[in-house]
C-alpha cells in the first residue's frame, strides 16, 4: 500500500481548501498530504513490528476504554421537560463518576442548548420577569456566544428589585460551589442551576470586576454573560433595540459615579452591551454569505482562538489575543479578501495582526 491519493481524495482536497487544480500550490498540497501518509504507514508498520507479543499476555488487550453510561444527557436535555431540584440533594456516587466520565453527544447548536437550559431554569423557577437575547456569528462547537440576562421590574422598588434580580441571576455572595456539595445546594439562581448542570457546562465563573457577569463553557464553547435590570418596564423585551439607549444612559452616569468615588459598574455593563452589539452586527454581517464561506469563516475564527491558547496569549491585556479582538479583526479581514481559503485567511489575519496601528481602529 502506497501513500498515492485516489482521483476522489485529490478532488476532495481541492475542494476542502478551495484551491485551483492547475495552480501551483494546490500540487504542493498533495505532495504534502502523500508524504504524511507515507509517514503514518512506515510508522504503524513499525508499530506493528514493536508488538509481535500475543495479546494474552496483557490483562487488557484491548486498551481501556472510557466508562460509558446511559446515552442521555445532551438529548434529554435539549428534548425533555424541565428537571427537579430534587434529583441534585442526593451525594450519588454515580452522578459523580458521570461528571468525570461524561457520554457526551455532538452537539452542533451551542446557542440553542443554552436557550433550553435556560427556558429549562424559567420553568423551574418560575422567574417569568427574566429573559435571555444571545449573539454570536461563529454558532459551532468551539466558538463564542455574548448574552445579555434582561430582568425587567415587578413595582416593588428599583433598588430592592435590582438586589434581588441580581441574586436570581448570580446567587448568594456565600454560595460554596464545590463538589459534593453544589448537589445540595438549595440556590435556585441562574448561575447555581447551570453549576448543577456540570455534566455540560464547564468552566463556570463569577467575573471578579462585576456581580453582574459570569462565564462559562459549553463543549469549548465560550459565552459571556450579562445581567441587566430594567425598572422602568413590566414586559420582558424580545429584541435588543433598546441597548443603544440604555448604552447613552449609561455613559451618562459615568462621570457621576467616578466622581463620587463609587465603583465603575456602568463602565463595565457599558463594555459588555457594546461586545453584545458587535456581536449581533457581525452575525447580521455574515447572515447573507454563502454557507461554503461562512464555514470557512467559522474555522478561522476557532483555529485563531485554539492558537491564541495554546501559545498562552489567550487574553484581553497586552495587546495580546481574546475572543473579542479575534471576531472583530477577522471580521475586517474577511471582509477584504472576498472568497479567501482558510489557509489564506489565517496568512492575511496575521500579516494584518502584525502590522496593525493599535491607535486607530
Amino acid at each position: 500500500m502506497d501513500g498515492k491519493l485516489t482521483k476522489n481524495q485529490i478532488n476532495f482536497v481541492q475542494q476542502i481548501l478551495n484551491l485551483n487544480e492547475k495552480g501551483h500550490r494546490f500540487s504542493n498540497w498533495v505532495e504534502k498530504i502523500e508524504e504524511r501518509i507515507n509517514k503514518l504507514i512506515k510508522m504503524e508498520e513499525q508499530i506493528k513490528l514493536d508488538n509481535q507479543r500475543n495479546n494474552d499476555d496483557y490483562l487488557n488487550p484491548e486498551g481501556y476504554k472510557p466508562l460509558s453510561f446511559e446515552e442521555t444527557e445532551i438529548n434529554e436535555e435539549s428534548n425533555s421537560g424541565p428537571n427537579n431540584f430534587r434529583e441534585f440533594e442526593r451525594n450519588d456516587p454515580m452522578a459523580l463518576i458521570n461528571n468525570v466520565y461524561s457520554n457526551r453527544k455532538d452537539l452542533k447548536n451551542p446557542k440553542e442548548f443554552f436557550q433550553t437550559l435556560f427556558n429549562k431554569w424559567i420553568n423551574l423557577t418560575k422567574n417569568k420577569n427574566f429573559g435571555l437575547l444571545i449573539a454570536s456569528p461563529y454558532n459551532k462547537i468551539g466558538g463564542h456566544i455574548q448574552a445579555i440576562i434582561v430582568a425587567v421590574g415587578t413595582g416593588k422598588g428599583e433598588e430592592e428589585e435590582k438586589m434581588k434580580a441580581k441574586q436570581i441571576f448570580n446567587g448568594k455572595p456565600n454560595t460554596f460551589c464545590r463538589p459534593p456539595f453544589m448537589f445540595n445546594c438549595s440556590d435556585n439562581s441562574l448561575f447555581c442551576y447551570l453549576c448543577k448542570k456540570s455534566r455540560f457546562v464547564n468552566k463556570l465563573r463569577r467575573s471578579p470586576s462585576s456581580y453582574e457577569l459570569f462565564q462559562f463553557e459549553i463543549e469549548t464553547t465560550e459565552i459571556n454573560i450579562t445581567f441587566v435590570h430594567k425598572s422602568e418596564t413590566r414586559i420582558v423585551p424580545q429584541d435588543s433595540s433598546w441597548i443603544e439607549a440604555l448604552m447613552k444612559k449609561l455613559s451618562n452616569n459615568l462621570n457621576k459615579e467616578s466622581g463620587n468615588g463609587e465603583p465603575q459598574n456602568s463602565l463595565i455593563t457599558l463594555h459588555n452591551l457594546a461586545l453584545f452589539k458587535s456581536y449581533e452586527y457581525l452575525e447580521n454581517l455574515i447572515k447573507n454569505v454563502n454557507e461554503c464561506e461562512k464555514l470557512i469563516f467559522i474555522q478561522a475564527f476557532i483555529a485563531l482562538k485554539n492558537w491564541a491558547k495554546g501559545y498562552c496569549v489567550y487574553s484581553s491585556q497586552f495587546g495580546f489575543l481574546d475572543g473579542n479582538s479575534i471576531s472583530i479583526m477577522l471580521t475586517k479581514v474577511f471582509l477584504l479578501n472576498p472568497g479567501a481559503n482558510f489557509v489564506e485567511l489565517i496568512e492575511r489575519f496575521f500579516l494584518t495582526f502584525v502590522t496593525w496601528l493599535f491607535l486607530f481602529p
